[in-house]
């Protein structure tokens, strides 16, 4: 559209000129701000308002979901202001863009596939070829969106009918300019590409050493989107991720890495044994390790399992599975803790998904000898306690340091019981005390606490959990 060929027209009048905004009807919340409901007041039409705040990076992410906007796949964006805002439960008002967009009323991708007792090949091919339109769009711009994940993937209306369902991509938080220097490590675990992962290793390493690593500086491409595309490609068709963390409370287990950075997954007969064998040439050539073999937009909209009439309707066993395998879980808690996902322009953090308890996974997938091992890693006996200093050191400082400040009230607007930054402190220091000594014991005066591997789920005593971290050390 000819709306959207060039910069968005951010608008300095306030908002409620046009619009009445429902602060408490929460639509959701992105990777970089919360998304509300608000009504335009001449038609009486209802848009999704995304809240970020009023930054350059912020201004990118406009810009980029801007110039996508104009396809039937993307989420589209209908208007911009620039206002001061005091959002309830804040003491002063903040310089925020406010981003007003069709509203997306059939929920996620995911939340479809489960609702429906009759989820076929076909419907998948459907869907898929609406993921890749989208990715189309966005890459014939050069745009890597970095994030393609089903909580990224949205129904305009709620329907049961398959011929009926429109699917669009949202949230361009990671959105950015391929220009051959894509090097920040932003991912959600289940679907990152081992360009990303690798990225992340570099990085790591020349913190760690203060030294540039061999090879550096080590850059991925847009291509890290098809291998997402992949991955969400495998569990549409059989309801369980082709990589997984088989360790409790660790998103991104070192054998889950390996796995990812190999290319090592299965088709268990169990459940791939009726679907087409085009699906799965599909799934290889995108989830190739290198990126260069892998395959592109333009290779996979000319695939013949995106001609849908000729794709076959078996039912797939995947709506049943991600309910009973804890995917949906995962799925949820990872919703409920967005917050926390908000990262700071440097440094890497992973996105906290809590753990479920999945029988499916764990009876099928997990190897016994390598959970041992990793077992083996993890619990150690608990010795004289060395934290060694450093990042250590100082995350559980800051956690002590926290337990005797005055507890903090939830607000409102708050979906679980304690601020975010609280909850991100928790995990970063549980992250990086994981291979200590003292770890378990750690972990212990947590779940003391109602810690479930995200948050904590009831009211918690910090004095008490500042006392029980200081007896561990």
């Amino acid at each position: 559209m000819l709306k959207y060929s060039g910069e968005p027209d951010i608008k300095p009048h306030s908002i409620h000129n046009e619009y009445d905004i429902r602060w408490s009807h929460k639509l959701g919340a992105g990777v970089s701000g919360p998304v509300r409901l608000c009504i335009h007041r001449e038609t009486g039409q209802e848009f999704a308002l995304k809240i970020l705040l009023d930054k350059e990076k912020s201004r990118k992410e406009v810009s980029l979901h801007w110039r996508c906007s104009g396809s039937n796949f993307i989420v589209r964006i209908v208007d911009v202001y620039a206002n001061s805002v005091k959002l309830p439960n804040e003491s002063i008002p903040k310089a925020r863009l406010l981003v007003v967009m069709e509203i997306m009323k059939g929920g996620e991708l995911f939340e479809y596939i489960t609702r429906n007792q009759r989820f076929t090949e076909r419907e998948a091919s459907n869907l898929t070829y609406q993921i890749a339109r989208a990715i189309k769009h966005c890459h014939s711009f050069n745009i890597a969106h970095r994030d393609l994940k089903p909580e990224n993937l949205l129904l305009a209306e709620s329907t049961s009918d398959p011929e009926r369902v429109q699917l669009k991509l949202g949230d361009f938080g990671f959105a950015k300019v391929d220009n051959g220097d894509l090097r920040t490590p932003q991912f959600t675990p289940y679907y990152v590409a081992p360009q990303v992962l690798e990225a992340q290793r570099r990085q790591r390493e020349q913190r760690q050493s203060g030294r540039v690593p061999p090879g550096s500086p080590y850059h991925y491409d847009k291509s890290c989107d098809m291998w997402s595309l992949g991955v969400i490609i495998y569990i549409m068709l059989c309801g369980y991720p082709p990589f997984y963390s088989e360790i409790p409370h660790k998103p991104l287990s070192q054998n889950m890495t390996t796995k990812i950075m190999a290319g090592q997954y299965e088709f268990p007969p169990s459940e791939w044994s009726a679907i087409s064998q085009e699906a799965k040439n599909l799934i290889k050539a995108l989830l190739h390790v290198d990126p260069a073999e892998r395959m592109s937009i333009e290779e996979l909209l000319e695939h013949k399992w995106l001609q849908t009439s000729l794709v076959s309707d078996v039912v797939l066993p995947s709506p049943q599975i991600m309910l009973s395998s804890g995917l949906e879980e995962t799925k949820m808690a990872h919703s409920s803790i967005v917050s926390a996902m908000r990262r700071k322009e440097s440094g890497f953090q992973l996105k906290p998904m809590t753990a479920a308890s999945n029988n499916l996974l764990n009876k099928r997938k997990v190897q016994l000898p390598e959970l041992k091992n990793d077992m083996q890693k993890t619990v150690k006996p608990v010795v004289a306690i060395q934290t060694d200093g450093g990042e250590v050191g100082a995350h559980l400082q800051q956690l002590i340091d926290l337990c005797m400040m005055p507890p903090p009230t939830p607000s409102p607007e708050q979906t679980v019981l304690i601020d975010a930054p609280y909850m991100t402190l928790v995990r970063n220091t549980l992250e990086a005390c994981y291979n200590k000594p003292f770890y378990p014991s750690l972990l212990k005066a947590l779940e003391q606490e109602s810690w479930n591997g995200s948050h904590f789920t009831r009211k918690v005593d910090w004095h008490r959990l500042g006392d029980n971290v200081k007896n561990v050390l």
